[in-house]
């Protein structure tokens, strides 16, 4: 349950949607609801200011503990506790300073530079009101110091000139103190070398800009699609007719969209900056709520100017109760440019009621340039209330209400934005309700949601290469292939028969085995359930609700191993719904209190428990909602790392052909089953050409093909279910061979080590080579997986020929069945890692190297991949460490071009 249950006396899910809106918010103005709401916003109030002082008592003991921790064996420990003290510590302690200062200090002796700059300069953001020499003087040497590291000379200039500033103010004892005695030893070995710095080549202001395809549309409704593109929207005889078409041919890698969301939520708090989006282990939060998480002060500072109206929302929890986060902030953003631009002009003055406003606000004519025109566009146009559902509906007018009584009551926005309206209270709060529910029901039906998983980034204590990585990694194989042997079937003196028939053998999995490693099977990377992924803020939620019902469980219901497993709570629901009003209040006590109390540990377990987390961004996009569905979509729709949302054509398009993004459900990725019941969920119907030809023919159902084990050859798929010939269930059989797979990957595992038997690891290599080639269709993921494996084992034992066949294989295999826009980080990024384990034995060690046709074509595949790579990240605007490490491989893969490999001869 998400929302905390404040009742309504006529439930809103009967009341007639063709009703003006102001007159259905006007119903909910009632003394009952306005009594109720106002006891809850007092108990936020209450509860936050309850915890505020909670924390001020914890903190002075809390930071001992760090200081003693971080530099011991348990600096992880101490490490974590830090972050608590940065992310919740009250603003006016002096734990944050100490955080700050102590946790950026480990971060430059760790070499984690930029963790150690966000740091630093968050300190002197927290300090700022005053004038404390020693401390300014020793972060803006270590800032000084950091920036020269990192070669960003014109900023440790600066940061330098400070340093200098502050050391001449302090006294000749505090100037001669340790710290500052090797902070100035580091910078006098570089000063000279920054005062000669001359930026040769200063950058131009203007930031480069995107653009789509002959540019942006004129028309103003879909001012974000290309200029190539129009919308058209026909509605005839009660049908309605609408779509995106090319007015031009387009060719493949056009940009036909370039939105900026509307809004923007992350559901996964502490991982990414809700500004620019950018993951970081080095999280902050705004310093007054506590709560809005940003990568760095910059982004602060540049949310101030609508945090600063939002941020008593985030403190008092009432928009992660409502959902509302999105909803607030395009409410303040509307607001912000009704009072700036709209509410100025005369024809404002004279209405008396909010129907009247309401109705001049749709009139309006809006300005040309306004940062928030598009917004008051969208406003204008009164959404379809029918084509939410039931539930959808009632949470919308239920929220709206809270929310307007939240922003007359505590937030004081009515007098902010709206006193230039000449009309009383009680109708500036409907004329708000109203904007309320128009908005969210725009976020219902434009909201775009990205899934996608967020590297739970580690610090590392030193970079090494793929090479110097791979270097290592051979180490523990030994030993490898030295004498002139290419069969490693002779190398261990295992006749093939011996193979096979070992392969044919029944395994006799137990009940108990088979269960172990049923969780442990590998995860498929091009067959995904098209379903909705929990958010886990929700399941944040629920979990508090499940807490207050059972309260001494606290330790397993928050922190166990089913806290981030969403759970059904329809019984809880219904004994919510009949408490007495005492009790509710009580409910929502325990629920706000204990929301307050988890909140930061909850999230931050998972930087503990998981590498990467399953991130949920929602996106509002209307022009994006214009394009209409397909599972076999001719347009890409990718979230760029500056925040835009980029639409690209696929393939060649020509004029007139329809163009078509999926929500989701993809052919190539989903089943039709699968597709069919997410669709019907968000109240669409496919009628693609994929959806109407047999489903038997789909790339998914043929690659997921697997042989029946009783019939030769005969091929079972998803969609056929069971074996014409003898009745085999499919699922039955897959499961059985899953099961296989996985029992012999455990023994090859615990068998991965120096001292183990090489020929019985060889043999259990061969043997499941052999059983996934009987079991699999050759373009079953499955398939490929322990293929690509057994092409690894080969490599590492420097049978390179032998795993050059079964990477051909595998190429052969992937290229008719899998999209190719999806392999590059996939199946050809696993082959990409297999190639360098070649070329680190053929061409660095020089071990038997095998024949030079087929290095060269190793070596071409390698670059058409890093290529493929790096043309994905461009189209991604990504300018990262990732970009940098493909670079890199390509120089080394380019060095070993023919002649280098002649010398091998």
């Amino acid at each position: 349950m998400h929302r905390i249950p404040l009742l309504l006396p006529t439930p809103s899910v009967y009341w007639n949607r063709d009703t003006p809106e102001h007159t259905l918010f006007e119903k909910t103005m009632n003394e009952r609801n306005i009594e109720e709401t106002e006891s809850f916003l007092s108990t936020l109030d209450e509860e936050a200011e309850n915890f505020g002082n909670r924390k001020r008592k914890i903190v002075p003991n809390q930071i001992e503990d760090a200081q003693r921790l971080v530099y011991s064996e348990q600096y992880l420990e101490g490490l974590m506790l830090l972050n608590n003290l940065i992310l919740s510590a009250p603003k006016e302690s002096d734990a944050l300073e100490q955080a700050l200062k102590m946790r950026g200090g480990w971060y430059l002796q760790k070499n984690y530079l930029e963790g150690a700059i966000n740091d630093y300069e968050m300190f002197l953001y927290s300090i700022k009101e005053r004038n404390d020499y020693a401390q300014l003087c020793e972060i803006h040497g270590s800032l000084t110091i950091a920036y020269y590291l990192l070669r960003h000379y014109e900023k440790s200039k600066k940061h330098m000139s400070s340093y200098n500033k502050y050391k001449d103010k302090l006294s000749k004892e505090n100037s001669n103190y340790g710290i500052l005695e090797k902070i100035n030893t580091h910078i006098s070995n570089f000063k000279r070398e920054l005062d000669d710095f001359n930026n040769m080549a200063p950058k131009s202001n203007t930031p480069w800009q995107d653009v789509p395809y002959l540019g942006f549309n004129e028309r103003k409704e879909i001012k974000p699609m290309s200029s190539a593109c129009t919308y058209i929207n026909i509605e005839q005889n009660e049908r309605k007719f609408y779509g995106v078409y090319p007015k031009v041919d387009l060719p493949k890698g056009s940009a036909v969209l370039l939105e900026k969301p509307l809004s923007t939520s992350v559901n996964v708090p502490l991982v990414q900056c809700e500004l620019c989006l950018y993951s970081t282990s080095t999280a902050y939060t705004c310093l007054h709520c506590r709560y809005k998480t940003y990568c760095s002060i910059t982004c602060i500072e540049k949310d101030q100017r609508i945090h600063q109206y939002e941020c008593a929302a985030y403190k008092s929890l009432i928009v992660y109760i409502l959902d509302a986060r999105d909803l607030y902030r395009l409410f303040i953003k509307v607001s912000m440019h009704l009072d700036e631009h709209v509410f100025s002009q005369k024809t404002f003055r004279k209405p008396t009621s909010a129907a009247d406003i309401l109705e001049k606000i749709w009139e309006s004519v809006d300005i040309e340039n306004s940062e928030f025109g598009f917004m008051i566009n969208i406003l204008r146009v009164k959404p379809n209330y029918k084509q939410i559902n039931n539930m959808q509906y009632a949470t919308l007018i239920v929220t709206a209400f809270r929310l307007t009584m939240f922003i007359f009551r505590k937030a004081n926005l009515l007098q902010r934005f709206y006193k230039k309206l000449r009309i009383r209270d009680t109708e500036k709060m409907v004329v708000v309700g109203v904007i309320l529910m128009r908005l969210f029901c725009h976020l219902l039906l434009n909201t775009f949601d990205f899934e996608f998983l967020v590297p739970l980034m580690r610090i590392k204590e030193s970079y090494k290469t793929v090479y110097e990585q791979i270097a290592e990694w051979t180490k523990i194989i030994n030993p490898v292939r030295l004498e002139n042997t290419e069969s490693i079937s002779e190398r261990f003196n295992i006749a093939e028969a011996e193979i096979i028939e070992f392969s044919t053998r029944s395994l006799g999995i137990s009940e108990e085995q088979g269960n172990m490693v049923i969780t442990n099977f590998a995860p498929l990377k091009h067959t995904q359930l098209c379903n909705f992924i929990e958010r886990p803020l929700s399941t944040f939620k629920d979990k508090l609700v499940e807490l207050y019902f059972s309260p001494s469980d606290m330790q397993y219901i928050m922190y166990g191993e089913m806290a981030d497993i969403p759970t059904s709570f329809k019984s809880i629901s219904v004994s919510i719904a009949e408490m007495s009003r005492m009790e509710r209040r009580k409910f929502v006590r325990s629920f706000v209190s204990n929301f307050h109390i988890h909140f930061l540990d909850y999230f931050l377990q998972l930087g503990v428990r998981f590498n990467q987390v399953h991130q949920i961004l929602s996106l509002q996009c209307p022009t994006l909602r214009k394009f209409k569905h397909s599972c076999n979509p001719n347009v890409n729709i990718v979230l760029l790392d500056n925040g835009l949302l980029m639409g690209t054509t696929i393939r060649d398009i020509k004029k007139g052909e329809e163009l078509v993004v999926s929500y989701k459900a993809n052919f190539m990725r989903h089943t039709r089953m699968e597709r069919t019941a997410f669709l019907k969920h968000i109240n669409i119907q496919c009628q693609c050409k994929v959806c109407q030809i047999p489903v038997e023919t789909e790339s998914i159902d043929i690659r997921q093909g697997i042989y029946c084990a009783t019939c030769p050859a005969h091929i079972l798929t998803p969609s056929q279910e069971k074996c014409s010939k003898c009745g085999k269930n499919f699922n039955i059989l897959l499961l059985k061979y899953r099961k296989e797979v996985a029992v012999m990957e455990h023994t090859i595992e615990s068998l991965t080590n120096p001292e183990s038997d090489e020929r019985k690891l060889y043999l259990i290599n061969s043997i499941l080579y052999l059983r996934i080639k009987n079991h699999f269709v050759p373009s079953n993921e499955h398939r490929i997986q322990v293929e690509l494996r057994y092409a690894r084992y080969l490599a590492l034992k420097n049978f390179a020929q032998q795993s050059y066949q079964v990477l051909n294989e595998i190429k052969m295999n992937t290229a008719q069945h899998y999209d190719t826009d999806f392999l590059w980080f996939s199946f050809y990024s696993e082959m990409l890692l297999i190639i360098k384990i070649i070329m680190h034995y053929n061409v660095d060690e020089k071990l038997n190297p095998m024949p030079l046709c087929f290095l060269e074509d190793l070596c071409q595949f390698a670059l058409y991949v890093l290529n493929g790579q790096r043309e994905k990240l461009c189209l991604l605007k990504r300018d990262t460490k990732e970009y940098t490490e493909i670079y890199d491989e390509k120089l080394c893969l380019l060095k070993r071009d023919t002649k280098e490999y002649t010398e091998i001869y």
